[in-house]
C-alpha cells in the first residue's frame, strides 16, 4: 500500500519507479554452466567422499569423464558400490599431494572430516589412523595421456595447499580452466588454511579468483569455511572480452 501512494505521488512530477532486472551468476554451478561446455569435460574430484559432488557435476553436463580420489577407506567402499560399474567415472583410493608417498591419514568417524591434519582435541572427534598412497595431480595427468582438465575440484580438510604444489606444472601451463576448492580457516584443525599462501600459487600462475560462495565469521561459523572459484588466465579473458 505504501509503495503504490509513493508511486502515485511520484508518478504526479511525471517520473516512474521501476525494479531494474540484472541477471547474475550467485551460485557456482550457473558460473560453470556458463564457462564450461556441457559436454565431454574432464573433472577432477579431489576428496570425493561418499559421491556428492559427482551427483552434483553430473546434473551440470554430459559426457563427462571423472577422476576422482578418495583416500578414506569406508568413504571408499560407498563410492564404489555407487559408482564401480560406471563407464565414466574412474575412482583411486588414493590422496593427492606434493609428492609420491604413504602418509598417515587421520580418518574421522564421521568421513566428511577426514584429513592429513588432525582436529583439535578440544573436539573430540573420534579417529583412527590409517596409511595411504599419495600422488601428484601433475602425474595422474601424465600417466593418463591427458591435454587438460576442465575443472579441478578440492575438498581436503586444509589440505588445499600441497595439493596445488603437487599440480604446479599444470598451473604453470594452464592446463586446468577452473579451479574450485574448499577452503577452512577457522579454528577447528590443528593446522588451517592460509588464504594470501593458496592465492600465491594461483596469482603466480596466472589464475584470477572468479567467486566466493557465502559471505561470513568467525561468529557465525567456529570452522569459518568457503569455496573459492579460479579461472585460467585464457578462460578469464574469454569471460569479459
Amino acid at each position: 500500500m505504501i509503495k503504490k501512494i509513493i508511486q502515485s505521488l511520484i508518478n504526479l512530477f511525471g517520473f516512474k519507479i521501476i525494479k531494474i532486472k540484472e541477471k547474475k551468476f550467485r551460485e557456482f554451478d550457473q558460473i560453470l554452466k556458463k564457462v564450461l561446455k556441457k559436454n565431454k569435460n574432464i573433472i577432477f574430484d579431489v576428496g570425493a567422499n561418499k559421491g556428492q559432488s559427482l551427483d552434483r557435476f553430473d546434473q551440470l553436463f554430459n559426457n563427462t569423464i571423472f577422476y576422482s580420489f578418495e583416500p578414506s577407506f569406508e568413504a571408499f567402499k560407498i563410492l564404489k558400490s555407487k559408482y564401480g560399474n560406471s563407464n565414466n567415472i574412474k575412482l583411486f583410493n588414493t590422496a593427492l599431494g606434493l609428492e609420491k608417498k604413504r602418509k598417515v591419514f587421520y580418518e574421522y568417524k564421521n568421513n566428511e572430516l577426514s584429513s592429513f591434519i588432525k582436529i583439535k582435541k578440544k573436539f573430540e572427534e573420534k579417529r583412527k589412523n590409517i596409511f595411504v598412497e599419495v600422488e601428484t595431480i601433475d602425474s595422474v595427468f601424465k600417466k593418463n595421456c591427458l591435454k587438460k582438465i576442465n575443472l579441478l575440484k578440492i575438498d581436503t580438510q586444509g589440505y588445499e595447499e600441497l595439493i596445488l604444489k603437487g599440480a604446479k606444472k599444470l598451473i604453470a601451463k594452464q592446463k586446468i580452466d577452473l579451479i574450485e576448492l574448499e577452503m577452512i580457516l577457522g579454528d577447528y584443525y590443528e593446522k588451517s588454511s592460509s588464504f594470501k599462501k593458496i592465492e600465491d600459487t594461483l596469482v603466480s600462475g596466472g589464475y584470477k579468483l572468479l567467486a566466493l560462495d557465502r559471505r561470513l565469521n568467525i561468529f557465525e561459523n567456529k570452522h569459518f569455511y568457503f569455496n573459492a572459484l579460479y579461472a585460467s588466465q585464457n578462460i578469464y579473458k574469454n569471460l569479459f572480452n
